[in-house]
């Protein structure tokens, strides 16, 4: 292999060397984020295992510029309690395991609470539930993992929606990457139909915004093959 002679080699010359500091947390925050939620894709993919982990039978997905500009989940699971919400998007918060034992019988999809505080770190949260029991629902945004506001009592069908808009707005490279907006959705089709076959229990569909037809529908009574 050639070697640039002009190129600077690491070991040598003088001068201090560079200061060792610790990053802000939103730094840290952001960075895991990036690692967590690559693309519009994963996050279809962890917003709908919660959907399948919370009970669900019937989950639809819409999806408008790729991904990039909105990703709605909605399904009928059984909700998040409104005592839960202020601590729902933050950093590895989750109703799926208590003590690091239960890793060990864990059976949920999803488990780690990253990918929630993810999203609220990359874009724009909205989560609206109900409970069963509950003569009303909540709607709450997020950003940086925190609650912009309290919870607001709203009309809700049962389960949880959760839409993340305007994904990747502060990361610039990123999105100069998925610039072709339509990119991820043949990826987001290929996620949906494939949990279509292995929960063969469940509805879904996946559409895109302001599309009548959806381009992925299966039904309960639908065999695997």
């Amino acid at each position: 292999m050639e070697v640039d002679d002009a190129a600077p080699r690491g070991g040598g010359g003088g001068g201090e060397p560079p200061r060792i500091r610790r990053l802000e947390e939103s730094v840290v925050n952001r960075i895991a984020a990036g690692e967590v939620i690559q693309r519009p894709s994963s996050a279809v993919k962890e917003l709908v295992e919660n959907s399948i982990d919370a009970d669900s039978s019937t989950i639809s997905v819409t999806v408008k510029d790729g991904g990039l500009k909105l990703i709605q989940v909605s399904d009928d699971g059984h909700g998040i309690r409104c005592e839960d919400l202020p601590i729902l998007c933050e950093r590895h918060t989750t109703s799926k395991l208590s003590a690091y034992e239960d890793l060990q019988t864990i059976k949920f999809m999803g488990f780690g609470g990253e990918a929630l505080a993810s999203m609220t770190y990359v874009g724009h949260v909205t989560v609206t539930t109900i409970t069963e029991g509950q003569l009303h629902g909540y709607r709450v945004s997020y950003r940086d993992g925190v609650m912009e506001n309290d919870p607001k009592p709203c009309a809700a069908v049962k389960g949880t929606q959760i839409m993340v808009e305007n994904l990747f707005y502060n990361m610039v490279a990123r999105r100069k990457t998925l610039q072709n907006s339509n990119d991820d959705y043949p990826k987001i089709v290929d996620f949906i139909s494939r949990f279509a076959v292995h929960h063969i229990n469940v509805n879904f569909s996946c559409r895109k915004h302001g599309a009548n037809r959806a381009d992925v529908r299966s039904g309960s009574t639908s065999s695997r093959l």
